[in-house]
């Protein structure tokens, strides 16, 4: 049987097929996990084996020695926490008096008032609001169930298996993780054969994406984490909070833990400050630095060492990690990013799946132009500003910003104007948000164009200053047919006006005769057409033949912003004789008409412009 061809368009996972997957997840977990957790280790390990290898060792000796080397790293760890934390327990009766101390400090205050309050409370209701009487009935004694104490045979079995348990898990997942390392070949293989010999582009894309990602992510984290539990350990040593050394690791395996961990980390510190020290000082400066550092990490640490390795949105994460720990608890929290981020590369280079890279992926599948619709068309003036505004700081340049995004967001409300699915009200709205926002965006850009002019940067061109004589060159720009062809028109203007070009814009409320009579009137240099398609275009070579007709020797640019129609086909299709040029992009527009301006300057086609 041929394999499937994943270019071609297949049903998306029922909900039904997602109960049953879900289900399968939480009732095999004590089985998944412990390959989830090898295949979340071996690829880490991985390149410390290849080393190995590059240096003559065989791959089975380099298996032995690296596993041999975690197996010694996580044995000295688990002893050292075991030896700290039975010293540390063996202690506490020391800081009994503290505690007493400190919960005796809020006798008289708010907290035994309440309680008084709330045992007055429960006596009056328990009365029903009436005095007690004494009486000669005997009261009711109250009965209670007490287990046995289980034997010292069952006692052992228990402990023994609260011991052996994870032991046993852990012994499970090495011995998956030294197979991974020793068959890492084959396995690959026979994951290249089951998903398809004629998909192994696509199966060694995917397989290695997810390697790179997870490793990095890992290895990041790792960093992350040996950086923050150092901190916490020198700073609780510098504060003469007892085993600092141990809450310092603490805090660096307890970090991989999402959310919970870093908060259980910074917890038992805190509660052994307000055991140790006398007054509250000492364990207020504790909590206080430790929230500090924890800042830190969260908002500069993690945003400079993680950067993009994982690939996936802040609210994924936090989703993840509630649905994983739901599955599978705590381990599920740990290996919550890792397995997003291996469906989110599955998702990338599996077109059914792609509905997983769209939800959980950090880009953003929208285009921008489709964003900045939607925004229109939700009426939200505020996002719509700071959008444009963050692509005007990321451009540098009011041209690219409306060909890239203005232009085909104007273009999909004409779409939906023609077909009569805009509604009067978000129309009124979108003609006059695009006005504000494109004088807010040419004021913006005239301020940044200006400081660029003062202050250069070395090695990047500079920008052209605006040509004097130009400004006394006219330029009308006429609307083929409606505001939005106006708006467009705006923006032509306000480009031109960058290069120093006097532009002014018609009105559109007028038939195409009394558009000729304002050209006549206002008498200008270079006309240009602004239309929006799909119904712009008839309108535009309409207008055009009307011009071209009165005035035979006028300068004339089209501009169908947004169109498929490549220059000479669009002036096939416009069918205007003389001169008259196509485009579809309002750069083009603004470097032919900044052309033209030289040319009628040469000319002196006005007797107020100079030849030069």
């Amino acid at each position: 049987m041929d394999s499937l061809d994943l270019n071609q368009p297949r049903l998306k996972p029922s909900l039904i097929t997602i109960f049953i997957l879900v289900a399968a997840l939480y009732l095999g977990r004590e089985l998944l996990i412990p390959f989830a957790l090898a295949f979340l280790l071996a690829p880490i390990l991985t390149p410390l084996v290849e080393w190995l290898e590059r240096c003559r060792l065989g791959r089975i000796p380099a298996v032995v020695i690296v596993m041999a080397l975690t197996c010694a790293m996580l044995g000295v760890t688990a002893w050292f926490l075991t030896q700290q934390m039975t010293e540390l327990v063996a202690r506490l009766p020391e800081y009994k008096a503290q505690i007493i101390a400190k919960a005796g400090s809020f006798r008289g205050g708010m907290i035994e008032k309440a309680s008084d309050a709330v045992k007055d409370l429960a006596a009056g209701i328990e009365t029903g609001g009436r005095a007690t009487q004494p009486t000669l009935l005997p009261q009711p004694q109250e009965v209670r169930l007490v287990a046995a104490d289980p034997s010292g045979f069952e006692a052992f079995v228990r402990n023994l298996g609260l011991v052996f348990g994870p032991l046993g898990t852990l012994g499970i997942v090495i011995l998956i993780v030294t197979f991974l390392l020793l068959q890492r070949g084959d396995l690959r293989d026979r994951i290249v054969h089951l998903i398809g010999d004629g998909r192994v582009n696509l199966t060694t894309q995917a397989m290695s994406e997810i390697s790179t990602r997870v490793s990095k992510f890992l290895r990041m984290q790792a960093l992350l984490n040996i950086v923050h539990g150092t901190a916490v350990g020198l700073g609780l040593f510098f504060f003469g909070v007892p085993d600092a050394l141990v809450w310092g690791l603490l805090s660096t395996l307890l970090r991989f833990v999402p959310y919970v961990g870093p908060l259980v980390a910074a917890v038992m510190p805190i509660a052994l400050a307000l055991a140790v020290f006398d007054g509250w000082e000492r364990p207020l400066l504790v909590m206080g630095f430790l929230v500090s550092i924890e800042l830190v990490s969260n908002n500069l640490l993690e945003p400079w060492l993680y950067g993009s390795s994982a690939g996936v949105s802040a609210l994924a994460v936090i989703a993840s990690a509630v649905f994983w720990a739901w599955l599978w608890g705590p381990v599920g929290m740990v290996l919550a990013t890792p397995l997003t981020v291996a469906l989110v590369v599955i998702g990338k280079h599996v077109p059914q799946l792609h509905f997983l890279n769209v939800l959980l992926g950090e880009e953003s599948s929208i285009d921008p132009s489709v964003r900045i619709y939607q925004r229109l068309l939700a009426m939200d003036q505020n996002d719509l500003s700071n959008i444009t505004e963050r692509a005007l700081a990321e451009e540098k340049s009011f041209v690219q910003v409306c060909d890239s995004i203005l232009i085909p967001a104007l273009g999909m409300a004409e779409f939906d104007r023609h077909h009569g699915t805009m509604q009067d009200f978000r129309e009124q709205f979108i003609e006059r948000a695009m006005r504000e926002l494109i004088e807010d965006l040419g004021e913006q850009s005239r301020t940044l164009h200006a400081k660029e002019l003062a202050n250069p940067t070395p090695g990047e061109p500079t920008r052209a200053t605006p040509n004097q004589a130009a400004a006394s060159v006219r330029v009308l720009c006429v609307p083929a047919k409606n505001e939005l062809d106006q708006i467009v028109g705006l923006m032509l203007c306000e480009a031109l006006r960058h290069v120093g070009i006097t532009c002014k814009v018609a009105s559109v409320d007028a038939m195409a005769s009394e558009k000729a009579e304002r050209v006549d009137e206002y008498q200008p240099d270079i006309v240009c057409i602004s239309a929006l398609p799909p119904s712009g275009l008839v309108q535009a070579r309409y207008l055009a033949k009307r011009l071209r007709a009165r005035f035979p020797e006028l300068e004339l640019v089209v501009g169908v912003w947004g169109s498929d129609l490549q220059p000479e086909a669009g002036l096939q299709n416009m069918r205007v004789a003389g001169p008259c040029t196509f485009t579809t992009t309002l750069a083009a527009a603004r470097d032919h008409v900044q052309s033209l301006v030289g040319q009628v300057m040469l000319r002196g086609q006005r007797g107020s412009v100079a030849v030069q």
